[in-house]
């Protein structure tokens, strides 16, 4: 979802009514919902090539809830589900007001195809990953093609400029037209369907070891700073909560390395929710959750993650001040299913249940970015419909989930920095997706369901 984080995202589906007046507030700049709502929300992914070549079988939509309150009503659109993204940066539409209009344009088809209903007002996630908004933290290959573009577009803006004014140069071009691109994108999307609440994909970033809670100057909470056009265009933050590192119970021995203490990963949720409430000035935030390991977990990656982990994640999000949490995974098999359909019930069900406080409300019905399948009708009471969704590109994203900032002292020299944020932020991906990814060949699944009374 991927960041511009790590990323990247999805699923979707169906409505949000007890969210409503947190959305309206936020939008009126008033204050936040009621800070005992916390609402969870359903983004499990049936991989498209299973479903449509092989299995036939929708397996996000096989799991049931049984009473635990979950909502399915995000619908996530990834890059290479939605307009025109150039995975080298904003090259494609600078300084072009056609490309751009025809970007709206498709933007606004995309989604009208994913969400037929008008009314939809669910969650709308947008998860661009190929390239963040800040030129200083774009990949080499990035500011390569940045730097192209620039001298053949304009050659006598640079000519006679020193290096650094030509980079000063770069970063304040390159700024502009990703934000213009950007909020193209999501009023694009905000368009076609206005009542949905629409935001990018891990936004702020989530830092494994609390560097947003660095003293001044802090160059992490400096990059959310020169973003403010961002955070205001967005209708909530979804920053993600992945458990970079395996969290080893007090009094036992750990590699910190690849292993927190409660207190680490505590000021891990902490940190990233009060940063992402700091930014949102008074809309929701509803963080990503996945039930397993990230890449920094060294041999528990992509483990599912102990009981105790999720509840304490769970817990620490809400009393942090998050208003929910976005449950997302990507299912290839029957085994995945199984595997997936037991731990959430012994597993993660239980934390939901200890802590969302909203049951199911369900109104408008949607369809999945790219989809061949039906439009959603509602079903009969046990029945789930689902729409199965198209085909992306062969142009996948950087999948590396390296790049993880290690713990280090708030005085880093400011040049190391600047390393770990750019190595950061130009391999953000969704975790997860590079295991899921292999093997896909053209196509990208989200699935959308019409829930059945749990």
């Amino acid at each position: 979802m991927a960041r511009i984080s790590r990323t990247g995202v999805t699923a979707l589906f169906l409505s949000l009514g007890a969210l409503a007046p947190a959305f309206s507030h936020a939008r009126a700049g008033g204050p936040p919902a009621d800070p005992k709502e916390f609402i969870v929300h359903w983004n499990v992914v049936t991989d498209a090539n299973e479903y449509k070549w092989r299995a036939h079988k929708d397996w996000s939509s096989m799991i049931q809830f049984n009473g635990t309150p979950i909502r399915r009503d995000t619908v996530i659109f990834y890059q290479q589900n939605i307009g025109n993204v150039n995975y080298t940066g904003p090259t494609n539409t600078a300084y072009n007001p056609a490309a751009l209009q025809r970007h709206a344009a498709k933007v606004r088809d995309d989604v009208l195809a994913a969400i037929p209903d008008a009314g939809f007002d669910g969650i709308g996630v947008i998860d661009l990953e190929a390239w963040p908004p800040i030129y200083t933290f774009a990949s080499p290959e990035i500011k390569q093609a940045w730097r192209a573009f620039m001298y053949r577009t304009d050659p006598d803006r640079l000519r006679g400029l020193t290096h650094d004014q030509v980079e000063a140069d770069m970063d304040k071009t390159y700024a502009a037209a990703a934000r213009e691109f950007l909020e193209t994108t999501i009023n694009s999307c905000r368009a076609a369907r206005p009542n949905a609440k629409w935001t990018y994909y891990g936004m702020p970033d989530s830092w494994q070891s609390g560097e947003y809670d660095f003293p001044e100057p802090n160059p992490y909470r400096g990059i959310n700073n020169r973003l403010q056009w961002l955070w205001d265009s967005m209708d909530l933050l979804a920053p993600a909560l992945y458990s970079w590192k395996y969290t080893v119970e007090d009094g036992k021995a750990r590699n910190p390395k690849t292993e927190w203490s409660p207190a680490e990963q505590k000021r891990y949720v902490e940190s990233t929710i009060r940063e992402a409430r700091r930014l949102a000035n008074g809309k929701p935030v509803v963080a990503y959750f996945w039930s397993r390991y990230e890449g920094a977990a060294g041999r528990h990656h992509n483990e599912l993650i102990l009981s105790a982990t999720v509840k304490r994640t769970f817990d620490l999000a809400k009393s942090a001040g998050a208003d929910g949490m976005i449950i997302w995974d990507h299912l290839k098999s029957d085994a995945d299913y199984q595997s997936l359909n037991s731990y959430v019930q012994a597993n993660l069900f239980p934390a939901v249940a200890a802590t969302a406080t909203t049951m199911n409300q369900h109104k408008f019905l949607a369809r999945n970015p790219g989809s061949v399948g039906d439009y959603f009708r509602p079903g009969k009471p046990g029945e789930v419909r689902s729409a199965i969704a198209g085909s992306r590109p062969d142009h996948p994203v950087d999948a590396s989930n390296g790049g993880a900032a290690a713990a280090g002292s708030p005085k880093l020299a400011a040049g190391k920095k600047a390393d770990r944020l750019a190595k950061r932020l130009t391999q953000r991906t969704k975790p997860g997706l590079e295991s899921a990814r292999q093997g896909e060949s053209r196509t990208n699944l989200d699935v959308a369901t019409v829930p059945t009374p749990d």
